[in-house]
């Protein structure tokens, strides 16, 4: 009966969600950007949680990171109707402006420059997307969890303006509704 718990720890680990001042005050890097990932909850009657987006870099000499993470293959799926939410991502853009993708485990070397991009995903929606009530569609898209194209492709709302257009979204949802859910 409500949306997923948005950037979630859930499992029993040796380091939680440090906070940035900590980190940037311990080690040589920077978190130029960390924010809540739009459409990485699954869509649903009741959306999945969000994951989240982050890009560090590394100031100044030689750095190892140890890549430990899930979900880069295996999306976490929805529920009775839900979608899944999207796999994770991993990469590092280089100093020199080239982008590699890394996978799930193992380390990774940086150099001062090189930005380690994160991607995180949320978990997966429950029941059907075309059942969420619009106006919680419509206030998903004003707080950037749900960019309007996927209020428009998986929710079926139409969204003008910052606002609802209902005729438009009743047509669409009944569009969509004929079509085989995923």
């Amino acid at each position: 009966g409500k949306d997923g718990i948005d950037v979630t720890d859930t499992e029993m680990s040796n380091c939680y969600h440090v906070p940035i001042e900590a980190t940037e005050a311990l080690l040589p890097l920077r978190f130029n950007r960390l924010s809540l990932w739009p459409d990485s909850g699954g869509a649903g009657k009741w959306r999945g949680g969000l994951g989240f987006e982050a890009e560090i870099e590394w100031l100044r000499g030689h750095g190892l990171v140890s890549v430990r993470r899930d979900r880069h293959v295996i999306p976490p799926w929805g529920t009775q109707g839900g979608l899944d939410g999207p796999v994770s991502h991993t990469a590092v853009r280089r100093a020199d402006g080239t982008t590699e993708q890394v996978p799930s485990k193992g380390l990774l070397r940086l150099e001062a420059g090189d930005v380690l991009l994160l991607k995180t995903t949320g978990s997966g929606g429950y029941g059907s997307p075309l059942e969420r009530d619009s106006a919680e569609v419509l206030e998903d898209v004003l707080d950037g969890r749900v960019s309007v194209d996927a209020a428009l492709e998986l929710y079926g709302v139409v969204v003008v303006d910052g606002a609802v257009e209902p005729d438009a979204t009743e047509e669409t949802r009944r569009n969509l509704g004929t079509r085989t859910q995923p």
